[in-house]
């Protein structure tokens, strides 16, 4: 498939509605425009409202006609964009005549790789829509928009230019090695590197925390069998989705359900419950539950008051820091010697008592733990990956005494910005995220 082909795709959802909208791009556009619509001529940037027909002069619809001419369009070529009543047998017919002009479907994400590959978005901009489109909270669209607005590449630019000045140090040494600032010049170079990795450290640590906003915190629900834990993934999705029973070992799966606290995107997992089984079904669950503690943002430890006091009353004193004790089925009080109030929650569904207090603090600690001023970061996972990458070799460099070997490895790292920054060497992982998107775009 060549990018010189018309292609076109329906940009908003299937189905009913009020209005659907179409796109097509490429140098048929407008030919095409002419011909279902019989109008005369169009002019860039003008609204129409015209029939739509076939060349049996059958009419398709009745709507909106705009053109966009090249450059001055969305992906940098003629544009055309057609606003019809919203049926998918519309859509249809539409699609119908222009195959028969030669234009084809677009693929996903075409329409904006082809305004990227004409220069009309860069891939901050490409990252940042993506961002904005699958946004599902108030917290992720600020983020997004932030993005889409201010200038995302900045700090890889930035980081490139101290690893071209190292470079150019670096070459100058190996061609006047006599050099009797040689040490001290040595020094200076190990400076920036350790300086360039050092704030490639502090960014992988902002773009993780960014991601958590984008994808979402984890809350895994984990504790013994029959202690609780279904009943209380029930109560903080406000919603019977787990089953509850006195029998042990009702929950063999991960059940999870999306929730939003603070503003952020908040996945909460109900896990199998921790014990020795022959069940082959439930040791499975069990694994599961054990993968799912060692990836989660918050543990939820839940213990039934009656197994607590079995275990003498005790707290225990190494808790994960991302872990908080529920002592669940919390239905006569007792005194707890040395309690972390900010740890320990006694929660009773049956009491309706401490579950708005665990809520407050979840609030909090998400508040606490993701909420930043970040400034505007690439954050799909390709990215992160070449930043995890590029302090590696960084930190490398600066242990290296050979500077033939130094030079290469810095070489490495600028080369790995430069895949984000120019494209240079690796467009694998590009195409992959224009494919995220949806054909419409």
């Amino acid at each position: 498939m060549s990018n010189n082909d018309t292609i076109f795709a329906l940009a908003s959802a299937n189905g009913s509605a009020g209005v659907g909208i179409i796109r097509l791009s490429g140098s048929r556009a407008l030919d095409v425009a002419l011909k279902i619509s019989k109008l005369k001529s169009i002019k860039p940037r003008t609204v129409y409202t015209t029939n739509f027909s076939n060349p049996e002069n059958e009419t398709i619809d009745y709507g909106v006609l705009l053109y966009f001419s090249a450059p001055k369009s969305f992906t940098g070529e003629d544009c055309i964009e057609i606003q019809c009543h919203g049926n998918n047998i519309i859509y249809n017919l539409f699609f119908k005549e222009f195959l028969k002009y030669d234009c084809r479907m677009a693929r996903k994400g075409e329409f904006i790789q082809r305004a990227f590959l004409n220069n009309k978005v860069n891939i901050s901009q490409v990252d940042a829509t993506l961002n904005l489109i699958n946004s599902t909270t108030e917290r992720q669209h600020n983020l997004a928009i932030r993005s889409l607005t201010e200038n995302t590449l900045d700090k890889f630019l930035v980081w490139r230019e101290q690893l071209l000045e190292v470079k150019t140090k670096i070459i100058a040494l190996l061609d006047f090695d006599d050099n009797e600032n040689f040490d001290s010049a040595i020094e200076n170079i190990d400076s920036t590197i350790d300086k360039t990795a050092e704030d490639i450290t502090i960014t992988q640590d902002q773009m993780e925390k960014i991601t958590r906003i984008k994808n979402g915190i984890n809350i895994v629900i984990t504790g013994k069998v029959n202690q609780g834990k279904s009943t209380l993934f029930n109560s903080l999705i406000n919603e019977n989705r787990a089953i509850v029973s006195d029998e042990s070992g009702t929950t063999r799966d991960i059940i999870e359900a999306v929730i939003e606290i603070a503003g952020f995107k908040v996945s909460v997992f109900d896990t199998a419950g921790i014990r020795e089984t022959d069940s082959v079904v439930e040791k499975i669950g069990i694994h599961k539950a054990n993968e799912s503690i060692a990836s989660a943002d918050i543990v939820l430890n839940v213990v039934s008051q009656e197994e607590f006091l079995k275990n003498n009353r005790k707290i225990p004193d190494d808790l994960m820091e991302n872990e908080i004790l529920v002592l669940s089925k919390w239905e006569e009080d007792y005194p707890l010697n040395n309690k972390n109030r900010t740890k320990v929650f006694e929660v009773s569904v049956v009491k309706n008592t401490g579950l708005d207090e665990l809520k407050k603090y979840l609030e909090k600690f998400i508040t606490d733990n993701f909420v930043g001023d970040y400034p505007p970061i690439l954050t799909q996972v390709e990215y992160i990956d070449v930043v995890k990458k590029c302090e590696k070799l960084l930190k490398k460099a600066v242990k290296i005494v050979d500077l033939d070997i130094k030079v290469e490895v810095i070489n490495e790292a600028l080369n790995l910005i430069a895949s984000i920054t120019g494209l240079t060497g690796n467009d694998e992982w590009i195409d992959k995220l224009f494919s995220s998107f949806c054909v419409g775009k």
